[in-house]
């Protein structure tokens, strides 16, 4: 079942999207590289620079305005799983302590969830939305090779991507621990798309995984009911906003 498409939609009137233009800067880093415009560019002036140099993936590529509010729900989340690892069985332990590590890893900022491609944004105006003016991160990347599990696991985990299969199918490879909810995962696409899962027979549902997918293991919250379900609505949405 699609829990939501661009959770973080709601974000869009901050960034993109508005026919006001503000003769203020607009300051973007692509990959390495550093581009200031005067004016306010639609998104196929800023990709022009570097959209030819590589052959790009353009669904991994992701945009960030730098924010520090999804700094500030990583650091409520990893208290909170400090709070749950001081009173964890060793059921439980290693999952709180592995995701502790997992989140502590991450570069954050506030995704802005529009369509990151080149060709489409120079053909259809509606796709190529104007920046206003701020900071940000544009990430292009060649194809991703691998996809990341991490959550209610052993440990965090990268397998190589598999084409046409079922993100079901790579269950059997992970470590999972008997806190996790057995029943579904959920999707973190490369493009801010997420998506809850069916992973049992009764449930299942053919979701491919895209190259450089993440895909959350959640806890079970039959176990702590309350914890667990902040937990596991808090995790996808930092994951959307990381910057990778």
């Amino acid at each position: 079942m699609k829990l939501n498409t661009f959770l973080i939609a709601c974000l869009m009137p901050l960034a993109l999207g508005s026919g006001i233009v503000n003769s203020t800067t607009v300051s973007v880093k692509i990959n390495q590289q550093h581009y200031a415009f005067t004016e306010n560019p639609r998104l196929a002036d800023v990709l022009a620079p570097e959209a030819l140099n590589q052959q790009w993936y353009w669904p991994a590529s992701k945009l960030f305005m730098l924010s520090e509010q999804p700094n500030l729900v990583r650091q409520r989340a990893v208290q909170q799983l400090k709070t749950l690892a001081a009173t964890a069985d060793d059921k439980a332990l290693p999952a709180f302590l592995a995701l502790q590590n997992e989140l502590a890893s991450w570069q954050l900022g506030q995704r802005v969830p529009i369509r990151i491609d080149y060709d489409v944004a120079r053909a259809d105006i509606a796709l190529n939305p104007r920046f206003e003016a701020g900071q940000y991160l544009l990430l292009l990347t060649e194809r991703p090779a691998t996809v990341r599990f991490f959550g209610a696991l052993q440990q965090s985990v990268t397998l190589d991507h598999r084409s046409a299969t079922a993100v079901r199918d790579y269950i059997a490879d992970l470590p999972v621990l008997a806190v996790a909810d057995k029943q579904q995962v959920i999707v973190i696409q490369p493009n801010g798309t997420v998506i809850t899962a069916g992973i049992q027979l009764w449930n299942k549902q053919h979701i491919e995984l895209m190259p450089g997918a993440m895909v959350y293991v959640p806890f079970n919250e039959g176990w702590f009911t309350a914890d667990f379900s902040e937990l596991n609505k808090q995790i996808p949405l930092l994951a959307v906003d990381r910057m990778y």
